[in-house]
């Protein structure tokens, strides 16, 4: 038996919006936790203005889900050809970023989803475009 106590412990409100943060953390080639012989590139996020809240997001190196990654990498502004490509992850380390957060329904509750992600290259914040 394990005793808790949630006395002192407050809810947090669930992530949803446009948010200013920095990738704290990239990691990959790393096995799939779903699927075996899989791989995937994990991205951590630190998101400012939250309470020194992290949000993370994976990426399948699987064929038929690179576009996610492509998408990604592009909306970081770096230059990915339609062929083979040399990724280096400390090459996003700590960018300033924006990063779009969804709560997207997921079974019977909802789970936070990144839709996009931008490098911060302008002193007035997001730039879409």
């Amino acid at each position: 038996m394990i005793e808790i106590d949630f006395g002192d412990v407050d809810v947090r409100e669930k992530l949803e919006g446009l948010y200013r943060g920095r990738i704290t953390k990239v990691e990959g080639p790393v096995p799939s936790r779903s699927t075996a012989g899989q791989f995937t590139i994990n991205v951590e996020f630190f998101l400012e203005d939250t309470g020194n809240r992290k949000i993370w997001e994976t990426f399948s190196l699987q064929g038929n889900a690179l576009w996610r990654l492509k998408e990604f990498l592009v909306g970081l502004g770096i230059e990915v050809p339609e062929g083979k490509f040399q990724f280096d992850p400390a090459a996003i380390q700590d960018m300033e970023v924006d990063v779009q957060v969804a709560q997207e329904p997921h079974w019977q509750d909802s789970t936070r989803m990144i839709e996009k992600v931008v490098k911060v290259t302008r002193a007035e914040g997001v730039n879409w475009g």
